[in-house]
């Protein structure tokens, strides 16, 4: 339900309704992929065995020393994730689901843009020497 709700007005947007280990190998390339799923490992483990893709469930496996989540995104980022694009985790504070789905661009004249998962611009240019001065000041790596 909360995924059919983020997904209204996104028209790229394409709900895969299933589990992720039973659809994911049918399915090309994406530009981001939000997971939002039981972190069960058992459960889990049972659906990968199931899965009819040898290499999905080898990058699954490779993956699982560091959860759940990271088996997924190994076999998605290795199997379907188009260029720069992005594998998300639902998990997190509201902040930290939006602030995953930045993405760097170009306005219509050039210039470099911060905009949100929604397309919304987030810091223009002239904001970054600002910001550029505040992770120095803070520290931030």
């Amino acid at each position: 339900e909360r995924l059919r709700k983020w997904a209204e007005g996104r028209p790229g947007v394409v709900v895969v309704e299933g589990t992720w280990q039973a659809c994911l190998p049918r399915l090309g390339a994406f530009d981001c992929i939000f997971w939002d799923a039981s972190k069960d490992r058992e459960m889990n483990e049972a659906e990968m065995r199931a899965c009819e893709d040898e290499a999905h469930r080898a990058l699954y496996l490779e993956g699982l020393r560091e959860g759940v989540f990271a088996a997924f995104k190994a076999a998605a980022s290795a199997l379907h994730r188009r260029g720069e694009g992005r594998v998300l985790n639902a998990e997190g504070s509201e902040f930290r689901q939006w602030a995953d789905g930045f993405t760097f661009t170009k306005d219509r004249d050039g210039n470099e843009q911060l905009l949100d998962v929604d397309g919304s611009q987030v810091m223009m240019k002239w904001e970054k020497p600002y910001m550029e001065e505040c992770v120095r000041d803070l520290a931030i790596d």
